[in-house]
């Protein structure tokens, strides 16, 4: 009977063991599954974020070649001071690469790049069809400065992809949001436009 008892336990073990196996086998697998989600979803979003990097960059070049043309229509008041800045209202840079940046800006942000791009193509259809001495009036010089208002805020919204400090540096990045914020508000005052539109509709929610 001894020996029969004890094969019997024995066996007991081994089914016990083999049971145990599969479990840890199952939640290896689990485990494992889980991780190389995980990494994918990380390295995918450093991937997206180092896209959109260079796509700021590329866009915030082109557009700033066209900020200059709005202190020279300032100041000249013609329509041939546009064309003097170099490749006014040029937005290749943006079409290309708008979807790129729509994957990670927020939609005031993306809103604002798209009005400042879409202005700078009319503002360069308008210089290229009047004469370079052509007198721009006290209504088309309001306009160019809202356009220009709007593109300084495009260009900060940009410079968050560009020059926002690491995650890990938690007290510059929460620094540098700051004052880009307060910029974007500072400009918003400015925009008599917009300022007349909140007076009339007020900010959504309210």
């Amino acid at each position: 009977m001894a020996p029969h008892v004890i094969k019997v336990v024995l066996v007991g073990q081994h089914s016990g063991g083999g049971i145990s196996a599969g479990w840890f086998a199952l939640a290896g697998v689990l485990i494992g599954g889980t991780l190389n989600g995980v990494i994918s979803w990380v390295l995918g979003r450093t991937s997206q974020w180092t896209s959109a990097r260079a796509a700021a960059l590329l866009v915030s070049e082109e557009l700033i070649q066209s900020y200059a043309g709005f202190a020279l229509a300032d100041a000249e008041h013609t329509w041939g001071a546009l064309r003097k800045a170099h490749n006014f209202g040029k937005t290749t840079e943006w079409e290309a690469n708008r979807t790129t940046l729509a994957l990670v800006l927020n939609q005031d942000a993306y809103a604002t790049i798209a009005a400042a791009s879409s202005g700078l193509a009319q503002a360069a259809a308008r210089a290229a069809n009047e004469r370079p001495d052509g007198s721009i009036t006290q209504a088309q010089n309001q306009s160019l400065r809202t356009t220009g208002i709007t593109l300084g805020r495009a260009l900060t919204y940009l410079g968050k992809l560009v020059h926002r400090p690491p995650a890990w540096r938690i007290v510059a990045r929460r620094k540098y949001d700051r004052q880009s914020d307060a910029h974007i508000e500072k400009l918003l005052s400015a925009d008599t436009s917009y300022q007349a539109f909140m007076a009339k509709y007020g900010r959504p929610g309210e």
